[in-house]
Parts: C-alpha cells; sequence; structure tokens
C-alpha cells in the first residue's frame, strides 16, 4: 500500500506468511538490511515488525520535504 499523505509519503508491506523474530535475523539478510540502508539514505524510517505465526510488516515513512529533495 502506497499512500500519499498530507506531511509524508507512506508505504507498507504486509504478508500473512510465518513471520520471524526481527531480533534474530543476521546482519547478513541482504534483502532487508539493504531495505533500511535505502530508507535511511533518503532520510525515511524503516520499521520491521513480525514474529513467528504471525506475519511481517515493514513501513517506510518519507517526509514530504525529502522526498522532494529525493526527486
Amino acid at each position: 500500500q502506497l499512500e500519499n499523505l498530507a506531511q509524508h509519503v507512506q508505504l507498507v508491506i504486509k504478508d500473512d506468511g510465518m513471520g520471524f523474530d526481527p531480533a534474530r535475523v543476521r546482519n547478513s539478510a541482504v534483502g532487508l538490511s539493504g531495505m533500511r540502508e535505502r530508507a535511511e539514505q533518503l532520510g525515511a524510517t524503516f520499521v520491521l515488525s513480525s514474529a513467528p505465526g504471525a506475519g511481517a510488516c515493514i513501513t517506510v515513512t518519507l517526509p514530504k520535504s525529502r522526498a522532494t529533495a529525493a526527486a
């Protein structure tokens, strides 16, 4: 889901898969660490939530002031 809100742009990616414990994700998990790195380079926040048996959700929030600068 991608939303263009008043103060920011927000991307939410959810699944209803088997989930995992985010605290146990290895630093070598290139996909997640790469997503976090790219979000932070743009000035966005990156939030990952998941639990075993509960799927996963990634939320990236980019302030519009940063989105305009990145364009």
